[in-house]
């Protein structure tokens, strides 16, 4: 029972990392977009 549920538990963390690290890669991309229509409406 402990074996099963660690490695639910480690695979839980990876998916939390994962999750995490993809948010901040769409976050960045959203920020990118942002300040490129900003200096479009700029020009």
């Amino acid at each position: 029972l402990y074996t099963g549920n660690s490695g639910s538990v480690e695979l839980l963390k990876f998916l939390d990392i994962a999750n995490a690290i993809t948010s901040t890669a769409a976050g960045t991309t959203s920020d990118t977009v942002s300040t490129r229509d900003s200096i479009r409406d700029l020009n």
